[in-house]
């Protein structure tokens, strides 16, 4: 339930400024000076999500319910893509949004972009936005078709349904703003063999993180761990003009 309040600043700067905080029942039967301003507050009691959002809050397809980037997955991914308030995200291969949401939820003044080949993944998707009151730009297709119509990125998250490697990565650095990163998920060495020949073709630099994680599971009276499936974080990073330079010792 969403509950309003309202601030009244009346005759603000004068002799007989007054302000105050009301209810609606309050504005309706006040009398209030014709020089004023109003501001309206909503007092929601809608849960608040943390960072790091519990995989089944997220709608997911049925019955191969599961494609999604796992909790523990997700907030290292998070923060190897070190988003600011005012960064422009792209997610590609969106899957439930899970990464898309939380990622709109850091860059609140920035923009994300997600784009999601498969069609009954969408609408799972524009669920998710609502619960989670995100807004960003949802698109149908296989990248890299489609990305030409999003904003310049500052970080890009590729966790899958996207097109052949070498060419989807070749147009994320690319269009990579200068200090840029790229966080890419891959779960087989070959695929991780292959991100890391063409990144290093591209002149990026590389970080790969082996996330190997076990969640307890109960046993009777007892506890045990069940193992996620092992997953490798690439991280690529574009250096700012001037920082290569000064790595080197040059001034």
């Amino acid at each position: 339930m969403t509950e309003y309040r309202a601030f009244v600043g009346e005759n603000l700067g004068g002799p007989n400024e007054r302000t105050g905080w009301y209810s609606l029942e309050e504005l309706t039967d006040g009398s209030f000076s014709p020089l004023n301003v109003v501001l309206l507050r909503a007092d929601s009691d809608a849960p608040l999500w943390p960072m790091g959002i519990e995989d089944e809050e997220f709608a997911q397809r049925k019955p191969d319910k599961g494609l999604i980037t796992k909790k523990e997955i997700r907030v290292l991914s998070l923060a190897k893509l070190a988003l600011r308030a005012d960064s422009v995200v792209w997610d590609i291969g969106a899957g439930s949004g899970s990464v898309a949401i939380e990622a709109a939820r850091i860059a609140r003044e920035g923009a994300v972009y997600a784009i999601e080949k498969n069609e009954p993944d969408l609408e799972l998707i524009r669920s998710n936005m609502r619960k989670f009151r995100t807004d960003f730009t949802l698109v149908a297709g296989r990248a890299p078709a489609g990305l030409e119509a999003f904003a310049d990125p500052d970080a890009v998250f590729i966790g899958g349904g996207g097109g052949e490697p070498r060419e989807l990565l070749g147009v994320c650095v690319t269009r990579l703003k200068p200090g840029g990163t790229i966080v890419m998920n891959a779960a087989t060495i070959e695929n991780l063999a292959e991100a890391q020949a063409v990144l290093k073709e591209l002149g990026m630099e590389t970080d790969i993180l082996l996330a190997q994680m076990s969640r307890s599971k109960p046993i009777l009276n007892m506890t045990r761990f069940e193992g996620l499936n092992p997953v490798y974080i690439i991280t690529a990073k574009r250096k700012r003009e001037g920082e290569a330079g000064r790595e080197n010792g040059d001034e």
